[in-house]
């Protein structure tokens, strides 16, 4: 699912991937797995020789963004404001092969 959450950011409040499952959801009081969202064609990619191997490129309602993996995060779920949609299951599946490089780099 992707949401918007609230928070102190630079640019408002970004959307966000929440990845832990709704059997982790429902055993959490109040809290989610989510990864922060940037849009792709508001990145100065200039700035990059090149894209972040921690970042995922996908498209969200049309238009391109990343997800920020080495930035996953575990918030209250009073956080997320509303549902904005959801990834398709390639994109979802990609963002949680590259977390689990990030975080299980030996298997």
């Amino acid at each position: 699912m992707v949401h918007h959450r609230d928070g102190v950011d630079r640019h408002g409040s970004p959307p966000c991937v929440v990845l832990s499952t709704e059997n982790f959801n429902d055993s959490q009081a109040n809290g989610v797995i989510v990864l922060p969202l940037i849009s792709g064609i508001i990145v100065d990619l200039a700035k990059f020789k090149q894209i972040p191997s921690t970042w995922v490129r996908f498209f969200f309602q049309g238009e391109p963004g990343y997800a920020l993996v080495e930035q996953v995060r575990y918030i209250d779920r009073s956080r997320c404001k509303t549902k904005i949609g959801e990834l398709v299951d390639y994109d979802l599946g990609f963002l949680e092969n590259k977390l689990k490089q990030l975080l299980f780099p030996e298997l």
